[in-house]
């Protein structure tokens, strides 16, 4: 039988273009091997393809003992090769034209290398594959529909590349999920993925969902609320349209929304502020027209929260938020950044925004924000305070005091804060703070104390 085999592969070989037959290694090799010959000939062959002689580690390569080769694991009882892990290791090249072997991998893992040309569909055939990452290569073209086939999967990562085309229908069977990441490293429309979200509502075991910086249309999927697990959902970068589902409020074990750069319209569901577990928050750059529902003040967990609009002349027409800044955000005690530049707001700054802990970066830039900027803003340790393009007044003989950390004042700088005595001055041309002794602020006679009203 071996005999037999051995003429297969020799048969094989002579078939191979000469391309896949560049390499140092011989499939002749694989009559001496201790694993089964198929899967033999085709890491052989996948070396030669992929300029296995020049790999970072390509150490035992070659040798009788294919366990031992680098990023190989084979199953000592059936002689067959269960995992490939050849991540960050400098493989280049194509993928070689056919594979005839590997039916008991479970897991390949071939990120971050300089493999190119298109995703061949015999990888449809690995049936057992329980993990998938061919991420952050050079890969194009469509995405086989065979992948469909893998119905054992539950790791999908090919992110980083530059697929074209619409995501399979047949990516709807892949119901063990829990992992999805086809976010596109193209730049043109030819190298991103296109057309309406196939129905992937059977995938209902998802954790992460990464679809990013593609041309995705069409609405939103309804049936979000049957993935209860999921905890990230990047779609930001596509043209998704119309209103934002209200029960995508029901995902529990959301931590990261991310639907920036779209052309979601119409109001932003007050039951956003269901999502208990969120820490990021993502809505900027869409064509939302509503207020700021007062429930995102629940979000005790949030750390980013970002709904800005487009610079005028950038995306004309686009995100309008209006009305006030609702007052029940100084409830969100971790809260890191806040960015509410190029929208419609109006009334006045909460002063119990100043009272927020964590804040260092704090954008309202280009609203129509009136009136002083609260005292209690002085406590703030921010890094990064734009506010600049509103209606904000100075307090008549009142210095508005910066943290020392303070890194940009984005605004027409009042003359109350030109010169402030023991730390320096604002520069109007690069407008940084720039302190001449940061410690002596501390003991400039300048106190304040938290503020409870938000008037």
């Amino acid at each position: 039988m071996r005999a037999i085999a051995s003429a297969i592969v020799l048969l094989l070989l002579l078939a191979l273009p000469c391309s896949a037959r560049a390499g140092n290694l011989s499939v002749l090799l694989c009559n001496n091997v201790n694993v089964d010959l198929f899967d033999c000939f085709d890491l052989v062959v996948l070396y030669n393809s992929t300029n296995g002689d020049n790999w970072i580690n390509n150490s035992n390569w070659g040798t009788p003992d294919v366990d031992s080769w680098h990023g190989v694991i084979v199953n000592p009882l059936t002689g067959r090769v269960i995992a490939l892990d050849l991540a960050l290791n400098g493989l280049n090249g194509p993928f070689p034209p056919e594979w005839r072997g590997l039916q008991a991998l479970e897991f390949l893992q071939l990120s971050s290398n300089g493999i190119d040309g298109e995703l061949p569909s015999y990888l449809g055939n690995l049936t057992a594959l329980k993990l998938l990452q061919i991420g952050f290569n050079n890969l194009e073209g469509p995405l086989p529909a065979s992948l469909g086939n893998l119905t054992q999967l539950d790791n999908l990562f090919l992110g980083g590349n530059r697929f074209s085309g619409q995501i399979p229908a047949t990516f709807g069977n892949l119901t063990q999920l829990e992992v999805l990441n086809l976010f596109s490293d193209g730049f043109d429309a030819g190298e991103r993925l296109s057309g309406p979200l196939p129905d992937l509502s059977g995938l209902t075991r998802l954790q992460r969902l990464d679809l990013r910086s593609n041309d995705i249309e069409g609405p939103l999927p309804g049936y979000l609320d049957q993935m209860p697990d999921l905890e990230q959902l990047h779609l930001d970068g596509n043209s998704f349209s119309g209103s934002l589902p209200a029960n995508i409020g029901l995902l529990s074990k959301l931590q990261s929304l991310d639907l920036a750069g779209n052309q979601l319209s119409g109001a932003i569901p007050a039951s956003l502020g269901n999502l208990a577990m969120l820490e990021e928050l993502e809505l900027s750059f869409n064509d939302f027209s509503s207020t700021l529902p007062t429930s995102l003040g629940n979000l005790s967990a949030l750390r980013k929260l970002r709904i800005a609009g487009a610079p005028v002349g950038l995306l004309a027409d686009r995100q309008a938020i209006t009305g006030p800044i609702p007052h029940q955000l100084a409830n969100l005690s971790q809260l890191e950044e806040l960015n509410l530049g190029f929208n419609q707001l109006s009334g006045r700054l909460p002063a119990c925004l100043g009272n927020l802990p964590a804040l260092t970066v704090l954008n309202l830039q280009a609203n129509d924000i009136e009136g002083p900027v609260p005292d209690a803003f002085t406590l703030l340790d921010l890094d990064v305070f734009y506010v600049g393009a509103n209606l904000l007044e100075s307090d008549t003989g009142q210095q508005l005091v910066l943290s020392p950390s303070v890194q940009t004042w984005f605004n027409a700088i009042p003359e109350t804060v030109a010169i402030i005595p023991g730390f320096g001055f604002l520069s109007s041309t690069t407008q940084r703070a720039l302190p001449m002794n940061p410690d002596a602020i501390f003991n400039s006679g300048f106190e304040a104390e938290p503020s409870n009203a938000c008037g």
